[in-house]
């Protein structure tokens, strides 16, 4: 009997992720037309931030669902992303191609995730996995440009 309520938890999960990373995926779609137009004042590409914040809710919406459901390793994901989705909507970062190629990128590792547990069970996505780790050390290094090539000073000799 528990097992059936496990298939039952399993299957609305991935019900409900696919139908989010689908909603995502168009968003993305959509910001990556809009970012192809150039801005009239020529200072760059001028998205909707309307379509950012959609694609933030998405992921937002897939963090608290990953959550809910214990596939840690999603969790994980979305979190990250979300800083970056925040980072763009907040002006922190560009939106550049290779910040597109990441996003789209995401959907990609959410696939994967929502794969893995389809076929073996919402437990096969909560442990750690070098692959999303190395994901989301790239996401975090596009979410904060201004720590590229910044040395951290050694602490001063104590007086």
């Amino acid at each position: 009997m528990a097992e059936q309520g496990n298939d039952k938890v399993r299957d609305e999960f991935l019900s409900e992720s696919q139908e989010i990373v689908e909603q995502l995926n168009r968003d993305l779609l959509a910001i990556n037309a809009a970012s192809q137009h150039r801005d009239p004042s020529g200072e760059g590409s001028r998205v909707d931030p309307d379509l950012i914040n959609s694609a933030f809710r998405a992921v937002h919406s897939l963090k608290g669902l990953s959550g809910l459901s214990g596939v840690e390793r999603m969790l994980h994901l979305s979190h990250h992303l979300e800083n970056l989705l925040d980072a763009l909507r907040l002006g922190k970062v560009t939106l550049t191609p290779m910040v597109m190629d990441l996003l789209f990128e995401a959907i990609e590792h959410y696939q994967l995730i929502c794969a893995e547990v389809s076929e073996q069970g919402l437990m096969a996505a909560s442990g750690p996995s070098p692959l999303v780790d190395d994901f989301v050390a790239r996401v975090n290094r596009a979410a904060m440009p201004e720590q590229r090539g910044r040395q951290v000073a050694p602490p001063p000799p104590p007086v």
